[in-house]
């Protein structure tokens, strides 16, 4: 089951989650624009999306009968017993809507320009030794995929925002185009998806910033 945990570490986490759609290496256009974004959607269960709704009343759920899960979603429903499935897309920009000065490296950026790799938030695989890789912009990841996501958490006079920070993958399905047979016939490797299984969280030692300078790392 998914929880929701509040300021912990100086980090929310939201654990125990799918993954859906993850799309860093291959970002999509915005509603009605040309700009694009990085998005990942995570699946959460019902007590979950109970918690997350007290705190981020902004911050909305998509809620889909579970029997339309698996069509919308192509793997089956985490929480079959549930009859709504509840899922949040986090977004993030791709390139600065408007022009801005990075005051502290004294870097201009346009508007219109990428947003530097190292201010976006990282995806993580968990290795053997303890430490993590970083998989953002190397690893594909398929549908139904585990994670623990940390969360950045900003109130103002409108309420209580959350913004992605970073995310472990701790049970990655690797995404592996469908081979198919062709005039040449099937390709080796290309039919499945590769599963890698990781029990526990390790920590992150190593700090990385992130778009809005809370310059940490929480695993």
């Amino acid at each position: 089951m998914s929880t929701l945990e509040m300021n912990t570490k100086g980090f929310s986490f939201l654990r125990d989650v799918s993954l859906a759609y993850v799309k860093f290496i291959r970002p999509e256009k915005k509603y009605e624009s040309n700009e694009e974004e990085y998005t990942l959607c995570a699946v959460m269960d019902k007590a979950t999306h109970k918690e997350w709704k007290k705190v981020f009343k902004k911050n909305k759920c998509k809620e889909v009968d579970t029997a339309d899960f698996k069509k919308q979603y192509l793997f089956d429903a985490p929480y079959p017993e549930q009859d709504e499935q509840y899922i949040y897309k986090f977004r993030v920009d791709k390139t600065f809507g408007k022009g801005w000065t990075d005051k502290k490296n004294g870097i201009e950026y346009a508007a219109g320009s990428d947003v530097p790799v190292s201010w976006l938030p990282n995806i993580l695989k968990p290795n053997p030794d303890g430490t993590n890789e970083d998989i953002t912009f190397k690893t594909e990841i398929q549908n139904g995929s585990k994670a623990d996501i940390a969360l950045t958490t900003k109130s103002n006079d409108f309420g209580t925002f959350v913004k992605l920070n970073a995310v472990l993958v701790t049970d990655l399905i690797e995404y592996e185009s469908a081979g198919g047979g062709g005039a040449f016939g099937a390709v080796v490797g290309g039919s499945a998806a590769k599963v890698e299984t990781t029990k526990e969280t390790p920590k992150q030692s190593q700090p990385e910033p992130e778009i809005d300078f809370d310059d940490t790392i929480p695993f």
